[in-house]
């Protein structure tokens, strides 16, 4: 669960130019934690399922921090 809120927590910074920034197993572990979410901790999140791991890899898009705050 650490994974998650650390992953959130960079969601708001701005995105690193350096795409390796995170490594393949901690892509894998975050996807695997927001998976096993349900539905609804899911759209607390801002997420849906289908967008689980571009969010984990690229973050959220810019638009939808705009309507979260």
């Amino acid at each position: 669960m650490s994974t998650i809120i650390s992953l959130i927590a960079t969601w708001f910074k701005p995105k690193a130019t350096d795409a390796s920034a995170i490594s393949e197993r901690e892509v894998r572990q975050a996807v695997a934690e927001l998976n096993a979410l349900d539905d609804r901790e899911l759209e607390e999140l801002g997420l849906t399922r289908s967008n689980i791991e571009y969010a984990v890899r690229y973050g959220r898009p810019q638009d939808q921090l705009n309507q979260a705050a």
